[in-house]
């Protein structure tokens, strides 16, 4: 599963009106929400982009065909399928 998000990801050259600078979007995975949650405040108030969270690969993979993505955090142990080729 995760492989098929891998693939969709797409690279975009958008910068921070603010400073200037390009912030890559993140997209979150993880089917732990108390984790998921703490880790995208934790990234947004260090002034990172988190463009979208999913608790499921599946989730994360319509997000990633209708979204741009530039980096991928994910669970590799999610009780959906984890790991590079979505195996558990």
């Amino acid at each position: 599963m995760l492989e098929g998000i891998l693939q969709a990801l797409k690279i975009s050259s958008k910068e921070d009106t603010m400073t200037g600078t390009r912030l890559p979007r993140l997209l979150i995975v993880d089917d732990h929400p108390i984790f998921l949650d703490g880790l995208s405040q934790f990234l947004q108030t260090n002034n990172h982009r988190v463009e979208s969270t999913a608790r499921t690969p599946s989730a994360a993979l319509d997000l990633v065909q209708q979204n741009a993505v530039d980096i991928l955090i994910a669970d590799v142990s999610m009780s959906e399928g984890g790991g590079p080729r979505g195996e558990s």
